[in-house]
């Protein structure tokens, strides 16, 4: 199957809100093309850019005419589907038909349009009756709810410390002394004083054995042999 080719056009299309001098500019500085290119390019007329070329190569000329602040086209190539390389003569493949539009829907030409073109209408709301309500006059005070009393802290052990030379540390309150435990009942043994070593355990008694006997080991049964066991 050979690969599908495309012919690349321009018709002076510019994205919209660029500045058409400076997307001129930029589109004959993308060509390195003089006024008289320029005035071919920028006719209004579709003018090829580049044909036969495969999707890649047509992929990066529409960026770069989009960096430029301008819309190319691009169209299958049809000389390159009726004359594929090898000489061989192919029947052109039949083009899907597209499918009808829904009534009362128009699609737009090509490279035009926005997505806010195809935003729904919006509904408005009826405004809410307010004729009943007025404002009042600056500095009138709306609420006359009394502010909540004060809480009332008791501030008759707070000290300030006097002068400047002091810091967050002095204001730590003092550490808790730890309390030493009762020795009064402990005593330290004599360095050869065994007495607070638990003596060992008695060994324990090994079971009586003296009724257990050993079975002999069962002979193997030898193969018996016909010819000598007559």
């Amino acid at each position: 199957m050979p690969e599908e080719r495309f012919d690349i056009y321009f018709a002076g299309q510019l994205i919209d809100g660029q500045d058409p001098a400076e997307a001129r500019a930029k589109v004959g500085q993308l060509f390195k093309a003089g006024e008289e290119q320029l005035r071919k390019l920028f006719c209004g007329k579709p003018v090829a850019v580049k044909k036969n070329v495969d999707l890649e190569t047509a992929s990066r000329y529409r960026l770069a005419f989009r960096k430029a602040g301008a819309l190319v086209e691009i169209r299958p190539c049809a000389g390159a589907a009726a004359n594929p390389p090898g000489g061989e003569t192919q029947q052109p493949a039949a083009q899907p038909q597209p499918a009808p539009a829904a009534p009362g829907m128009t699609l737009l030409p090509a490279n035009t349009g926005s997505l806010e073109d195809c935003a729904p209408p919006v509904k408005p709301e009826p405004i809410p009756d307010i004729s009943g309500i007025g404002m009042a006059a600056p500095g009138v005070r709306m609420d006359d709810t009394p502010p909540p009393q004060p809480a009332r802290i008791d501030t008759g052990d707070i000290d300030l410390v006097p002068g400047q030379d002091w810091s967050l540390e002095d204001c730590q309150p003092p550490p808790l002394p730890s309390v030493m435990p009762d020795l009064e009942g402990l005593d330290l043994a004599a360095p050869d004083d065994q007495s607070h070593i638990p003596p060992e355990p008695p060994p324990r008694p090994l079971p009586d054995i003296s009724a257990l006997t050993l079975e002999k080991p069962a002979e193997e049964a030898k193969p018996r042999n016909p010819f000598l066991d007559e």
